[in-house]
Order: structure tokens, then sequence, then C-alpha cells
């Protein structure tokens, strides 16, 4: 009884509720952690509660609402760099593009060192098309700069399919510096660059000197994949695909090298328990091919319609690449 009368003395609803729904959030359980931020906001006003709230309310895709909070926490503590840091993400989530820049030159105006927010502020720049403005803050954040900060850079204009800009960006650095960039997301972006230029020589160095990026990484070996087709070494490109066939993007990859090498009725066999469970038209329009090869006409045809039902857009600008008297066989033939 004296233990319960201590702990109910010592009970501060702010302090025990935010920390209750710490405990939720560290579990992913962001509806119960956001009940206790929320009760802990009644109590007493904190900006660790507004950014906790605004991160559940972001953890639960409801961005609008994480604006809200993460703009409450800039003016409860406007010098508070984990509460700016909320808010250009927050508004980037939202769509508020301009807003998550306004926030972002904030930031930086308290601590221009932080190179995650420059990201973000050059993301928020090219979100909203601003490409002379994104172009000036680029050269701000290169001058002098490290090779990861540039290769970042680099990624960020390729994700937004700005292929030239980011390509003269990782050119500029040497192969040794290339090296050197330990972050994945940037290397992938750096090859899927080389590729977009056509380099592919480049790619299949790179990525023969880096087999360890090509685990469990489907797009990365689908296209060193594809470099090796374009450079005729087919061989090498079955043999990649064959020994990743674990791997549904690589399968289909490998289902349309075997049509295209004889050996159509080993894809049939290859993606069978896929039809299963996939809803994809590229995997129909492989079987179909596949059908098509193996002069079964009628499975030809109820693979194509199936790709059709499911996207017809997708199906008529895919399918005349894999087999075009098929297609005009289909389209003239319709029953």
């Amino acid at each position: 009884f004296a233990d319960l009368i201590y702990r109910l003395a010592d009970f501060d609803p702010a302090r025990d509720n935010y920390e209750i729904g710490v405990s939720f959030n560290e579990a992913d359980m962001h509806d119960t952690a956001l009940h206790y931020f929320l009760e802990a906001d009644k109590h007493e006003t904190s900006v660790d509660t507004y950014i906790a709230i605004a991160n559940c309310y972001l953890a639960l895709e409801q961005s609008e609402k994480a604006v809200v909070y993460a703009n409450k926490a800039t003016m409860l503590d406007p010098y508070s760099l984990e509460a700016w840091h909320c808010c250009i993400y927050a508004n980037g989530e939202a769509g508020n593009f301009d807003e998550a820049q306004r926030a972002a030159d904030y930031y930086l105006a308290i601590d221009d060192t932080n190179m995650k927010v420059k990201a973000l502020k050059l993301a928020a720049l090219l979100s909203q098309e601003k490409i002379q403005q994104a172009n000036e803050f680029s050269r701000q954040i290169t001058k002098n700069a490290d090779c990861e900060t540039i290769a970042e850079v680099a990624s960020i204009y390729m994700s937004f399919g700005l292929t030239d800009t980011a390509y003269a960006l990782f050119d500029s650095l040497t192969e040794e510096q290339i090296q050197q960039i330990e972050n994945v997301n940037i290397l992938e972006s750096y090859v899927d660059c080389l590729f977009s230029k056509q380099q592919e020589t480049r790619v299949i160095s790179f990525l023969e000197s880096h087999p360890d990026l090509l685990v469990d990484n489907p797009p990365l070996i689908v296209l060193l994949a594809d470099a090796y087709i374009a450079k005729d070494e087919i061989d090498k490109a079955m043999e990649l695909c064959r020994k990743n066939t674990e791997h549904y993007l690589v399968r289909l990859m490998y289902g349309n090298l075997l049509n295209e090498t004889g050996n159509a009725s080993l894809t049939l066999g290859l993606l069978h328990d896929d039809l299963k469970k996939s809803q994809d038209p590229r995997l129909f329009i492989i079987m179909a091919n596949a059908a098509w090869k193996c002069n079964d006409l009628a499975a030809a045809r109820r693979y194509f319609n199936k790709a059709m039902r499911l996207n017809k857009t997708m199906t008529m600008e895919i399918a005349p690449y894999v087999n075009e008297d098929m297609v005009n066989f289909f389209s003239k033939n319709k029953s």
C-alpha cells in the first residue's frame, strides 16, 4: 500500500504518458504511442511531445496532421534543429515543397553543416521544378566538398530524372573516389546513371568489381544483365540470371532471355508458379511469347488477353518489343 501511495504521489501525467508513448513507438505501435503522446500534450506543452506526435502521424501516413504538430514545435522553440528537421520532412511528405524549402532555410540558418538537410532542400527545389535555384544551391553544396557529398547530390538529381546533371557530377569524380563511397543507395544511383548514358562497359567493370552490391539486389542484377546484353555477352547475362532466379524480377529477365535463345519451353516451367500469385502484365506478356514460340496459340492468346485485362496501356507499350508478330496476329484475329 505504501509503495502504491508513493508511485501515485510521484506520478507525472505529462512525463509518464510521454515515456509510455516512447516505448510503444519503439515497438512500432504508432497508434497506441500517439494516444499517449496526445495525453501528455494535454498536461504540458513540450517540443519533444510535438515532434513525437508529428513523427507518429508520419508513421501512420497522415502527413497533413504531422505538419500541424511540426509547426507547433518550431513555434515553441524556433532554435530547435530537431523541430525544423521534422518540419522539413513533414512538409515534404505532405507535398508542401515550398514550406519544406523554407523550413530547411531556417534550419541551415542555425546550422549550415548538415548535409542531410541540404539534400532535403535540394529535393524540395527540384520537386518545385526550380531548376536554376537548385543548380545554384548544388554548386554551393559541392564547392570544395568531399566525394561522398558530390555523389549524393548527383544521386538526388538522378532520382528526379535529370540524368545529364547527375552524370556530370558523377563524372567529376575519379574512379578512386567512387571506390571510396560506402553508401549503397548512392552507388546504385551511380550505376543507374552510367547505364542511362549508355556506359555499359563501365557498368560491367564496376559491378564485377563490387559483387557485394548484387547480393539480394534484383534491380542491379537485371541492370548488369542488360549491360551484358548491350555488349552482346548473352551467355554472361544468361548465367547471371540463372544463378539468381530466387528473385522475381530476375526470373522475368531470365524467361525473356530463354524465349530469345530458343528455350521458350523452359520459360513456361520457370514462371508457371508465378502465374498463381502475380498480377503483373509483364509476366503474362513473357508467358504469351513463350507459348507462341512453342506453337501453343490458345495458351498464348490466353496469356496475352490476361495482360490486356490487367493493363492495356502497358501491354501495348511492351508487347510489340517482345514479339511484334504475335501482337499483330492477336490484334487482327480477336478470337
